[in-house]
Parts: C-alpha cells; structure tokens; sequence
C-alpha cells in the first residue's frame, strides 16, 4: 500500500500572514526552549486526516467537493493567544480563530464523512487556532521565563485580524528534520 499523510486546511490571507510574522517576531526576541513555526506553515486545520492509503484520494475529494456545496464565503477572526493544553504548562503557543457557525458545520461535516473510509474522529473538541510555536520543555521554559505567558497573553488581548474564506485545500504533509512541508493536493472552492 501506498501511503500518504494528508490534512484540510484553511489557508491565511496575506494581510493575516503579515500580522502574524510581526506578532511572532515580537514576542520571540531572546527567547530560548521554543521551536517557532515558519509562516509557510500557518493555516488553520479544519482535519487531520494523517497517513492514508493513496487509493483513497479520490473518495477524499469527492467528500471535499460535497463540502463545497454546503457552505458559502465566510469571515474568519484571529484573535487572542493562548496555549495547548494551557497556560501554566504551555507547550503549543497560538493564535485563537474566533468559531463561527459555517467554520463549524463544515468541521463537522468533514469529522462525519471521513470516517466511512477510516479516518479517525478527533478525541478533542474543535479548537481552530494557528500554531507560531512548539516549546520543547515547558517546566524548564517557565521556570527561565516566569514572566512571558502573562506577557504573551496580554499581548495577544490586543492581535486581530478578520479576513473572508471562500475556499480550503487538501494538502499532503511531508515531515523531515527542518520540519514539515506541506504540498497542495487541491484547492477547494466555493
């Protein structure tokens, strides 16, 4: 069996990139213990599919194409920061993505259709949210670092933007050493 690691996503407009990388590079100066995300990574998941049979490609886009004709362009809001699984043990720093009814429905349209070819549902509730890092130990991080979650999340009080959705893309993950790369299988419309 060929395998392939694949996941759907909402890309970020370039305005909400731009933000981002500013908002990133602000709050990473001179810290140690966290593996910052590259911009080319920032998206926002709508479902891990991860490895799957080759053969089911096609059936995966059947699904994404049905998607398409349930929901219609949408705003979407990054606002706020916080950390997985929380503040006071952070090893996933992010961007919050406001939930919004249509970003929701076709979470859980995709949560649904997925599974009648395998795909695992998600054991945690939906928390759309856009990765800018990874720290590698967080007892020793705080413990260098006792200010920077307070610093962190009343910096994030103040990061908004809000931009339009009107399409979605499959993308197959490849992970290496530097990190993933993601390529697009195909872009989603509606």
């Amino acid at each position: 069996m060929n395998k392939i690691r694949l996941f759907v996503a909402i890309d970020i407009d370039d305005e909400g990139l731009a933000k981002l990388s500013s908002f990133q590079e602000s709050i990473k100066k001179g810290l140690s213990g966290v593996r910052w995300t590259d911009r080319s990574t920032w998206h926002i998941t709508l479902k891990f599919m991860g490895e799957q049979d080759k053969s089911l490609l096609d059936s995966f886009i059947a699904v994404l194409e049905t998607a398409t004709s349930m929901v219609k362009p949408f705003m979407v809001t990054l606002r706020s920061t916080n950390a997985f699984p929380n503040p006071k043990m952070p090893r996933v720093l992010f961007v919050n993505v406001e939930p919004d009814t249509y970003l929701t429905n076709l979470y859980s349209f995709l949560e649904n259709n997925f599974t009648q070819f395998g795909v695992e549902k998600e054991k945690r509730a939906f928390a759309p949210h856009i990765t800018l890092g990874r720290i590698k130990e967080p007892h020793g991080f705080i413990r260098q670092y006792p200010d920077f979650m307070d610093n962190f999340l009343k910096s994030g009080t103040f990061f908004k933007h809000t931009f339009m959705v009107s399409s979605f893309c499959l993308y197959q993950s490849i992970l290496n050493r530097e990190g993933p790369t993601y390529i697009p299988v195909r872009r989603f419309n509606f």
